[in-house]
């Protein structure tokens, strides 16, 4: 019995470590794109890579599942920290350029990210689409929701 259980752990504890080193991965392109500093880095990757650390130590499945759950908290805490980040550089360099200058053009500005769930398009309380026409007003809603994203200059996470 033990060693089944000791099979399954390791099986869920592999999975969970894929898909936390995958938020990780995602994260830290973002960090990247918006050339962070290390201070921020460190505070959007740490929350991941201890999930990942304690699901190393853990001998108990549900903790490795409820540190896999939390890593999705955690990758959404880091979007938000990112996008403060940039609303606070772009804060800095409007109030630090004036049109007398004569610097070089800025780097454009990195995107803000949104976070756009399909699932929840459709509208609260709505599971599941039965008809033609509400396949096509579902793919309107999408389009519009993902348009307003793009033309307001956010880049659009899915999922």
């Amino acid at each position: 019995m033990r060693e089944i259980n000791n099979r399954l752990l390791d099986e869920k504890r592999s999975h969970a470590v894929e898909k936390i080193d995958e938020r990780i991965r995602q994260v830290t392109q973002e960090l990247d794109v918006v050339k962070a500093p290390d201070g921020l880095r460190n505070s959007t990757l740490r929350p991941l890579q201890e999930s990942i650390r304690r699901i190393g130590e853990t001998v108990a499945i549900y903790q490795v599942l409820t540190d896999q759950s939390e890593s999705k908290d955690q990758e959404e805490q880091a979007y938000e920290a990112i996008n403060l980040y940039i609303k606070q550089q772009r804060s800095q360099s409007h109030s630090n350029s004036s049109p007398s200058d004569n610097k070089e053009p800025a780097a454009p500005a990195a995107k803000k990210i949104t976070t756009i769930r399909p699932a929840t398009v459709a509208g609260e309380g709505v599971l599941m689409i039965e008809t033609q026409e509400e396949v096509e007003q579902y793919l309107q809603q999408l389009k519009e929701r993902l348009t307003l994203a793009i033309e307001a200059g956010e880049r659009v996470r899915i999922q």
